[in-house]
């Protein structure tokens, strides 16, 4: 027999354990139970994954597709619920396949043959309880991680100032003093100096203060550190039962008032998030950076800086440049490709009312005749409603002549004409991406653009 070794351990089963350790046990009793029975195993795959959703589980796609080519005769696992207990529409496709497919599920304790009604019907009932026993984990981890929480510990990722440390028996925080130093550094320049984000940023690099996972800080990096309640000694927990904010356990990095002052601050700054009607920037997710890929913001002007720029949001990774000269550039490459000239588009203008009055006229005398013909009006009445009907007729003023359409526009005229998020929509018709480089030592216009065109 030709079988398969599909070993899984899920991140809520014994969270305490090594995974590798788990599954070389799991593969050890099922390796001694191959030799047992006289199974040949052609493949092993390995995942430390949760079953509940099957699109996050690469190792059994891949064995799902193996079986349905008709590779392997049976599939060796610990117990069937290692196979998954998500939903019960996954759960049947995976026990579907390996039908259809006539492979065998054998574990120590029991072989599953899928083909056989009795089998089948015990491989549902289990798979049924897994899926029971998954949502009564759930919920008692759920309840675990809230109590945590309401008892001041932290059980996600430690941030950046803090590593992971057991405080009364429960998991918090301990300062980190190098990164703690610099947490502090970012909430006295943005409360008391009144420096931005980038500029933070920016006075980080230089100081070569680096994140953990980075290789620089960001403007987003800084904001959601400033934004982060846990350091002036809070937890905060966002569920399905609702947002949770209580006194932490771990020592805090700033005061409360230090960290109100910065909310203030943020909230103060903030703007609306840009639509249609407020896009200011015509290259707007279009344009990315040539070194990293990232898209490339815009950068306003201010007192220190005159003129729009655009920049990629990593630093140091790409030189910036003058907005309006990256889109002169881009317009120069995309308008020769185009026609010279475009329809203006007409705004219909409303129905003359003369024209509608004579149109119910003339329905209204039509109905007059049906009328006569149907005996409900005598020859008499007929004849004062339709001299009526002329009279008001004779009165309406002729319809002015329709105006004549406008004239084409030059193309670069009518893009000139168009504000940002009309730019933006017109270039989007033709452009799928714009790719920008620029040297270090390069002169304010030297830049490089690939523009790859829509097919």
């Amino acid at each position: 027999m030709n079988a398969a070794m599909y070993l899984r351990k899920s991140r809520a089963d014994d969270p305490h354990e090594a995974a590798e350790t788990t599954l070389r046990r799991h593969e050890d009793a099922l390796r001694h139970l191959a030799a047992r029975e006289g199974i040949g195993i052609a493949a092993v795959y390995r995942e430390v994954v949760s079953g509940d959703r099957l699109c996050a589980r690469e190792q059994m796609q891949r064995l799902l597709a193996d079986c349905e080519n008709g590779e392997f005769d049976a599939v060796l696992c610990m117990d069937i619920d290692r196979l998954g207990r998500g939903s019960m529409a996954e759960q049947g496709y995976i026990l579907d396949t390996l039908k259809c497919a006539g492979v065998r599920i054998v574990t120590p304790r029991k072989v599953y043959d899928l083909n056989n009604d009795l089998d089948e019907t015990y491989s549902e009932f289990e798979s049924f309880m897994a899926r029971q026993e998954l949502k009564l984990i759930k919920r008692r981890l759920q309840r675990g991680v809230r109590r945590t929480a309401e008892e001041g510990g932290f059980l996600s990722l430690p941030p950046y100032g803090y590593r992971r440390v057991i405080i009364d028996g429960h998991p918090s925080l301990a300062p980190i003093d190098e990164e703690a130093e610099a947490v502090r550094l970012i909430f006295a320049w943005y409360t008391r100096e009144g420096l931005g984000c980038q500029q933070i940023a920016d006075r980080l690099h230089a100081m070569g203060i680096l994140p953990r996972r980075a290789a620089a800080f960001g403007r987003t990096a800084v904001l959601n550190i400033l934004a982060n309640p846990v350091y002036c000694g809070r937890v905060r927990r966002c569920g399905a039962d609702g947002t949770l904010d209580t006194e932490g356990l771990h020592p805090p990095l700033i005061s409360e008032r230090e960290f109100a002052e910065a909310a203030a601050i943020r909230r103060a700054r903030a703007h609306p998030p840009t639509t249609k009607r407020t896009l200011k920037n015509p290259l707007a997710g279009l344009i990315v950076c040539g070194f990293c890929g990232a898209p490339l913001q815009r950068l306003p002007a201010s007192r220190t800086r005159r003129q729009e720029s655009i920049i990629c949001p990593r630093v140091g990774c790409n030189v910036a440049s003058r907005l309006g000269a990256v889109e002169d550039a881009v317009v120069a490459a995309l308008l020769p490709l185009l026609p010279t000239t475009i329809e203006q588009k007409v705004t219909p203008a409303p129905r003359d009312l003369a024209v509608l009055r004579r149109q119910q006229i003339e329905n209204q005398q039509a109905r007059l005749y049906q009328l006569v013909e149907q005996g409900v009006y005598t020859p008499e009445e007929f004849t004062r409603r339709r001299a009526a009907l002329e009279e008001q007729r004779a009165a309406l003023p002729t319809a002015s002549p329709p105006a004549p359409p406008p004239a084409p526009i030059d193309t670069a005229t009518a893009y000139a004409r168009a504000n940002a998020a009309g730019r933006n929509a017109f270039l989007r018709l033709f452009i799928e991406r714009i790719t920008y480089k620029k040297a270090l030592n390069a002169l304010p216009e030297e830049f490089v653009l690939e523009i790859k065109m829509k097919a």
